[in-house]
């Protein structure tokens, strides 16, 4: 497991709905963070809830800056169901088959 294969089993489930593309690797402990204006902390079940609703987001555009021991910072684009865009920063922790934490911090594109 790599970082890059973690968020393209998050933009699986964004996009069909399938909660089982993410949640097969969310480790039982599992733990969402949204750090700044909208902070919000989420378990494994209300992240794919969340991830499965009409409110989810569409992520593009991912680049990962650091990966290695099973931590992991980069970035991507999240286009909200509005059309609003945003920059997001994201700092994972996973080992070999499961995601422990992620974090995540969204700054709206001008």
């Amino acid at each position: 497991m790599n970082a890059i294969d973690i968020l393209n089993c998050w933009d699986e489930t964004l996009r069909t709905n399938n909660r089982n593309a993410l949640g097969q690797h969310l480790a039982p402990d599992f733990a969402f963070q949204m750090l700044g204006q909208n902070a919000m902390e989420q378990t494994s079940d209300e992240h794919l809830d969340w991830c499965t609703s009409d409110e989810s987001p569409q992520i593009d555009n991912i680049d990962v800056r650091y990966d290695s021991d099973g931590i992991c910072s980069g970035v991507h684009t999240a286009t909200m169901v509005d059309g609003s865009v945003f920059d997001v920063m994201f700092f994972g922790r996973y080992d070999d088959s499961r995601i422990e934490h992620w974090s995540v911090l969204l700054s709206p594109r001008a």
